[in-house]
């Protein structure tokens, strides 16, 4: 019906791992019964071996946050807590200086 599709799934890795290969399995079927679809996948690094089991050709852009992105995005999530009483400024700010630090070497 369309002349083409695009099927975007965002944080791969989140899936149950015994869900894994029975979704990259369909997508990989849907892709080759349909040179019009498209498939784009968002995971963390670790996935990337997986995908590539399924996708052979495919193409991979890493993308790996700044400190200070993650840092902005803490701060963002910490001024949205319902309960901000729960982390006094000691706890807010070990939050911000260790987290990010954290997640970069996650992304390497």
């Amino acid at each position: 019906m369309f002349p083409k599709a695009l099927i975007c799934i965002d944080s791969l890795g989140e899936c149950r791992p015994d869900n894994d290969r029975g979704l990259l399995e369909s997508l990989r079927d849907i892709v080759r019964g349909s040179s019009t679809t498209q498939v784009c996948l968002s995971g963390r690094p670790q996935i990337l071996d997986e995908i590539k089991r399924y996708f052979t050709d495919a193409i991979t852009i890493p993308v790996i946050p700044t400190i200070q992105a993650i840092e902005k995005y803490l701060q963002m999530r910490l001024d949205r807590d319902t309960t901000p009483s729960a982390i006094d400024d000691r706890l807010r700010a070990e939050i911000i200086r260790v987290i990010p630090g954290t997640i970069s070497k996650m992304c390497l």
